[in-house]
């Protein structure tokens, strides 16, 4: 063993696996086979660098010298021997089914281990000697050799594995095995002739921190921020998607009913009949048509259009529950559910007081009114942009209420002090109120009563003018195969795409930025030239293209006057992107 020399690799080797070890051990890991190889390998080489430090300091102490030395050839033996199951496991053991191969590989496991402990008394039994020749010691004699002989048939059993595993030797795991073959046998080669030049420890140190690069160990901390996500996208997901549902099945149903009273007016001779059908019909489209323009109509969703009274940033989450946990207290013998859905933003501009004063009165009212049944409340939400459509229902299962009430409730004429309270304020009263928020109100009385509140507010969102993200060019057109022709003419630069002109307006307003606008002419519900004219006014400068019919060519140059930097012809769409290119 020599005093001084390797001594250096070895305290070099032995700082670098101590700070592997306190990475590897401060992380959470995938409990895996070769993980836990991987922790008794480290504990292994840690332990067989301190020995050999601790040879150092006990060469003049011949009895403990001689412990510390085979103990130092037992710890390698032990290295070897856990090694040999990590190689074992990635040619043998498929590490993916571990749960379906767990006694095959404690077999190998209890194997390689009685043969370490076999060996281990061998070392320690036979006789090992001492040499100083010229001032540098090492060690030699049976032990020695014995530990040489068994490195070897360790080694040769490696390679023979690795030769027998070849499709796999690509894959970066087998890099630690090839190193240690390799730098195993050339340090065995140096120590032949220089028997006092030890680099076993410095080999196995090389050897720990490739197995650290190479053994798939993702960071679980991310792997549960991933998690979450994805089961928070999953549930917004749903939350759309039942949403949805729900607001279809709010217009097929008054749809089939109209086509049902249409089918009775055609075959009835009664006029009193025809009337009350004709009746009900207009009921129907009422309630289609709120369904359709006042909620699911995304297109009047503008934050310019909003006027709020009153311009108050308040937590819509934290009212609902406030509003949930107090009527809690006022429910006996019936269902009462209160669904808020997860979709809500943070943070409202509006009129918080106006809007706990109409849901209150409305519960309190359905709790008053219900006996026995239930009531049902599921608030949610339509976002664009900086733009959020509160949607509010309230169903119970009380009496239906009379037209005459319905009627009352929605009369507009009522005159109402803009300071109420809560205390003055009644059933009566809160259509005027939800119109003072620019909101709308539908009641829907069959088999109970529902009350459906729609209000637009805005987002209050942090630092929103900093969020900017380019992308080459937007298309813009109500035809969804011209816009797929463009995309593939447009195949190699970022596309984004939108189906009208006040979402392209609403978007750049957001923040987002484009190299290039191409619009087309022949749009609803504002056209190609009314949308630049809309995006001047936000004092933006982006190359606007119009796309436009073969047959206005003619009035092209009117186009370019009015800010349009070039036009398309639509006939020719091919050779006009290449010109464009």
């Amino acid at each position: 063993m020599d005093t001084s020399g390797t001594i250096f690799l070895t305290v070099a080797a032995l700082t670098y696996t101590i700070i592997i070890m306190i990475i590897f051990f401060s992380k959470k890991k995938i409990s895996n086979l070769e993980n836990k190889i991987f922790n008794k390998i480290l504990i292994i080489t840690v332990l067989s660098m301190l020995t050999e430090l601790l040879i150092v300091f006990t060469l003049k102490m011949e009895n403990i010298s001689i412990i510390t030395q085979k103990l130092f050839l037992v710890l390698i033996i032990l290295w070897i021997s856990i090694f040999m199951e990590y190689t074992l496991v990635l040619t043998l053991i498929d590490i993916h089914k571990e749960n379906k191969i767990k006694k095959k590989y404690e077999k190998y496991h209890y194997l390689l281990l009685m043969i370490a402990l076999i060996c281990s008394i061998i070392i320690m039994i036979l006789p090992i000697k001492f040499n100083d020749i010229n001032g540098a010691k090492y060690t030699s004699g049976p032990s020695v050799n014995f530990v040489f002989i068994i490195t070897g048939l360790y080694m040769i059993v490696m390679f023979g594995l690795l030769i027998t595993n070849t499709s796999k030797i690509k894959e970066k795991k087998f890099v630690p095995i090839v190193v240690l073959i390799l730098l195993l046998s050339f340090a065995a080669i140096i120590q032949a002739t220089n028997p006092q030049i030890l680099l076993t420890n410095f080999v196995f140190g090389i050897v720990v921190g490739l197995m650290y690069f190479t053994i798939e160990n993702p960071d679980l901390k991310i792997i549960e921020e991933l998690k979450k996500n994805r089961s928070l996208t999953s549930k917004s997901y749903i939350e759309k998607s039942n949403f949805l549902f729900r607001m279809s099945a709010e217009v097929r149903k008054p749809i089939d009913n109209i086509g049902k009273l249409n089918n009775y007016n055609l075959e009835s001779n009664d006029i009193k009949e025809i009337k009350e059908n004709s009746s009900l019909i207009d009921l129907n489209v009422r309630d289609a048509s709120f369904t359709l323009n006042n909620i699911l109509d995304v297109t009047s969703l503008d934050s310019k259009k909003i006027n709020i009274v009153k311009n108050e940033k308040y937590s819509i989450i934290k009212l609902l529950n406030e509003i949930k946990l107090r009527e809690l207290k006022k429910i006996n013998n019936i269902r009462f559910e209160f669904n808020i859905s997860e979709n809500l933003p943070e943070y409202l501009y509006g009129d918080s007081i106006r809007l706990k004063q109409v849901l209150t009165t409305i519960i309190d009212k359905s709790i008053n009114d219900t006996k026995e049944g239930f009531i049902e409340i599921n608030v949610n939400s339509i976002n664009k942009y900086d733009v959020c459509r509160l949607i509010i229902t309230i169903e119970n299962s009380s009496k239906p209420l009379s037209l005459e009430e319905i009627n009352n409730i929605l009369d507009n004429d009522k005159k109402i002090n803009d300071s109420i309270d809560e205390m003055n304020i009644n059933i009566n009263n809160i259509n005027k109120i939800i119109n003072m928020m620019n909101g709308t109100l539908m009641i829907k009385s069959d088999n109970g009563n529902e009350f459906t509140i729609v209000v637009d507010s805005i987002i209050v969102e942090a630092k929103k003018e900093e969020i900017i993200n380019e992308t080459d060019i937007l298309l813009v057109s109500n035809n969804e195969e011209l816009l797929k022709k463009l995309e593939n003419l447009f195949n190699s630069y970022t596309i984004n795409t939108l189906l009208n002109g006040i979402d392209m307006i609403d978007l750049i307003r957001s923040g987002e930025s484009y190299n290039l606008i191409i619009i087309d002419d022949e749009m609803k519900p504002i056209s190609g030239l009314e949308t630049l004219k809309k995006l001047k006014e936000l004092d933006i400068n982006i190359p606007c293209i119009i796309m436009l019919d073969e047959g206005k060519e003619k009035i092209k140059n009117h186009y370019i006057k009015d800010g349009f930097v070039d036009y398309i012809l639509k006939n020719n769409l091919k050779e006009e992107v290449n010109k464009i290119i």
